[in-house]
């Protein structure tokens, strides 16, 4: 205190940096749940996601349709009429307000499609083909059924399908006798991996005229095909470059990128909210999760190992959760060198695994 009573004055702090905040953890796909079922020791067919009516489809070949509740896993209804089912595909809106499913038939001496309501579950109509179903896809842009016939010669059939009626609108020829898979973009296209050409068909739904082919290099032999719908880009596995994968821009076929995969993917699933694309190798057993980096650039984010015959695949991008079906292999190693190893698979041992990205432990 000075004489006179007067404070000395005190120079005003300094501002530090601002605290810095605490990066968000990083997260990994973890194992969340696991849902074992009875099952022969055969092959399954694909499993399907209804994220608004939050169920889970699995095509059980010879036992039918299984209905599971996307949230809990708890079992909903089982399709008897849609015995050996190896695919199923949904159209909301279709035919009553909660919309229809629809089963592929071709095992179990199936040739068929079964229509059954999503609210009720009960069989809406039953038809007989002339060919043997092997996938089929639902575009609400054009409403129309596409579904692939088994290859059977030098060339592949899709048959357009209107989804009341069930009719067969369109016969497409495909100029390969076997596609390596197909995707649509929900505005009434239709794209087909052509692998001994190298190559993507485009179809329009709507008329069954064929749009154009777009050349895939430097992609070799495109196989499986997914759309995803953030970045609006195809993306295929490239079979000539294995643990190779690109995207294509949907509207003009112009290679946007190429990625590693690291695997050998069995199918491909995205999840719109990140725009993450899931690889899924059953033969490897692992899963591959790769994210954009900036305009037509992706990288893989980590590579999981998950179980044998995990390839089929669904992502709810409403949770970030992640379905995979596997089952338990046995190999039989012969002592005699000539004689092939052999693989079964063991009964009653198919599983719904359920991965979430979750924060990494320190």
């Amino acid at each position: 205190m000075l004489a006179g009573g007067a404070a000395t004055a005190q120079p005003a702090p300094v501002p530090g940096p601002p605290p810095a905040a605490n990066p968000a953890p990083p997260l990994s796909l973890r194992l969340e749940g696991a849902l074992s079922l009875r099952s022969p020791p055969t092959a399954w067919g694909r499993i399907t996601l209804d994220e608004g009516g939050r169920k889970l489809f699995l095509a059980r070949r010879s036992a039918g349709v299984s209905v599971y509740n996307v949230d809990t896993l708890k079992p909903l209804a089982e399709i008897p009429d849609a015995k050996g089912a190896v695919a199923v595909a949904i159209a909301p809106g279709v035919g009553s307000p909660a919309g229809r499913g629809f089963s592929a038939n071709s095992d179990a001496g199936e040739k068929s499609l079964t229509a059954f309501d999503l609210a009720t579950y009960r069989t809406v109509a039953k038809v007989t083909l002339d060919f043997n179903p092997a996938a089929l896809v639902y575009d609400g842009g054009s409403q129309r059924l596409a579904v692939l016939a088994e290859p059977s010669g030098p060339t592949s059939t899709i048959f357009l399908i209107d989804p009341v009626k069930l009719d067969v609108i369109k016969r497409l020829a495909v100029a390969t006798p076997a596609p390596g898979g197909m995707a649509i973009d929900g505005r009434g296209r239709l794209f087909v991996t052509l692998p001994d050409k190298d190559s993507i068909a485009i179809f329009n739904l709507v008329t069954g005229e064929v749009l154009g082919t777009w050349s895939t290099a430097p992609c070799r032999q495109p196989g499986v095909i997914g759309f995803e719908r953030l970045s609006f880009r195809l993306v295929m596995m490239c079979g000539g470059a294995p643990g190779i994968a690109m995207a294509v821009d949907v509207l003009t076929g112009k290679v946007a990128a190429t990625m590693r995969t690291g695997n050998q993917a069995g199918q491909i699933a995205s999840d719109p909210r990140e725009g993450l694309l899931y690889f899924a190798s059953g033969a490897e057993a692992n899963l591959t999760v790769v994210r954009p980096r900036g305009a037509d650039r992706y990288e893989a984010v980590e590579q999981i190992s998950t179980r044998a015959l995990a390839q089929d695949i669904a992502v709810d991008s409403r949770t970030g959760r992640v379905f995979l079906v596997a089952a338990d292999l046995v190999r039989t190693v012969p002592p005699q060198s000539d004689v092939p190893v052999t693989t079964r698979i063991v009964a009653n041992s198919y599983t719904i695994l359920v991965y979430r990205r979750m924060p990494i432990e320190p």
